[in-house]
């Protein structure tokens, strides 16, 4: 459910592209006056290329009047953010954060995802967990949904969790009004966790008499099975407009008695990539952008991108105190949502905004090579 405006990758090629080019000028002009700096500056540009992730300024979600704390769960592209919020005596609050300025939406309610025109989707909660009934939110106005709503893409199209056949748990689509159940591979129990803009969509079903987590994706009205780094059991969690899925599957080699551990995944539609895990054994793969850059939960928050996993804290820029537990999903810009713990050791919400931005290295990169050419003349 991830679109538009310039990938990170996009953008960067672009700026490395114009960085070369500058050099090259320099090379041939031989500039020598105020070289260096310029020289500088290109490389600064060239070098995020370089599979150095950025660093991150730290934006911190507040919760509503009256509340104790607050996850963040989802964004969109204009980087407006989504959660729950917790108000004593008053139960769970969905909300949607929008450049500081917090909305209450519904009571009783978990808020999950964003869409681009500000439609936000969530389930009902209750003391085990969420029910199979959910909202849809847009303009002011709260919908009731026959499913637990989990994302919702560009095209209004939204994915979850509701009963089906035989009033069982399954795996549903939504748009105005008609419901459309999965069923993937016949099983009995499933759900539906993401989808693109080309209403593709990924989640999990339950297999066998073992009642074991077995992840698919599902494109036009056909389920595929994903494949597993080893073990009994995977989990798909989320899809971008590339096809590209993420989510944890067990390792190592199945035998009986066996226990295992999970590790976040990537996969293309051909290659599975174990994305490894930042100290221990574990980790959880939530969210993907257009970009292909990762994000979840490692031991701490963590952001993969091009065979690398960084732990967030250590990319933090002036947030001292705050610790980065788990990064929930990531926009195209390469902002990032999540749940940490503030200066106040007070569960909070987040919204990390990389430094430089795309948008700046380009113009940084553009200006530098005019400021070239106009020397060079």
């Amino acid at each position: 459910m991830r679109t538009t405006l310039l990938t990170w990758a996009t953008v960067l090629s672009a700026s490395l592209a114009v960085a070369q080019s500058g050099i090259a000028l320099l090379k041939a002009r031989r500039v020598r006056r105020h070289s260096p700096a310029l020289l500088v500056l290109l490389l600064l540009v060239s070098g995020a290329n370089a599979g150095i992730p950025p660093g991150y300024t730290l934006t911190q979600i507040d919760v509503l009047e009256g509340g104790a704390y607050n996850e963040a769960w989802g964004l969109n592209e204009l980087g407006q953010v989504v959660g729950a919020c917790n108000i004593p005596h008053l139960g769970t609050h969905a909300f949607l954060w929008d450049n500081g300025h917090m909305t209450d939406l519904v009571t009783g309610r978990f808020a999950f995802a964003v869409n681009d025109s500000a439609e936000v989707v969530g389930a009902d909660g209750h003391a085990g967990g969420f029910s199979d009934r959910g909202f849809l939110w847009q303009g002011g106005i709260a919908m009731n949904l026959p499913l637990a709503a989990y994302d919702i893409n560009n095209n209004g199209l939204i994915a979850g969790q509701g009963r089906g056949y035989q009033n069982q748990d399954h795996a549903m689509l939504w748009q105005n009004g008609q419901t459309a159940d999965l069923h993937p591979f016949g099983a009995t129990t499933s759900g539906a966790t993401a989808l693109n803009d080309a209403g593709v969509v990924v989640g999990w079903f339950l297999e066998g008499v073992r009642t074991l987590k077995q992840a698919f994706l599902w494109n036009s009205g056909f389920a595929t099975l994903l494949p597993r780094l080893g073990g009994l059991e995977n989990f798909a969690w989320d899809i971008n407009d590339a096809g590209q899925v993420v989510g944890w599957s067990e390792i190592g080699p199945w035998y009986e008695g066996a226990t295992f551990s999970r590790h976040g995944f990537l996969w293309d539609g051909d290659a599975l990539v174990d994305l490894g895990a930042i100290a221990g054994d574990w980790s959880i793969a939530y969210g993907i952008n257009d970009a292909g850059v990762v994000v979840g939960a490692s031991q701490w928050a963590f952001v993969w991108d091009e065979g690398a996993m960084w732990d967030l804290n250590d990319l933090l820029i002036d947030a001292p105190g705050w610790r980065l537990e788990c990064a929930y999903d990531i926009n195209t810009q390469g902002q990032i949502v999540g749940t940490g713990r503030n200066p106040q050791n007070l569960q909070r919400g987040f919204l990390l905004t990389p430094i430089p931005e795309p948008a700046t290295l380009s113009l940084l990169a553009v200006g530098g090579l005019l400021l070239i050419r106009r020397r060079a003349r």
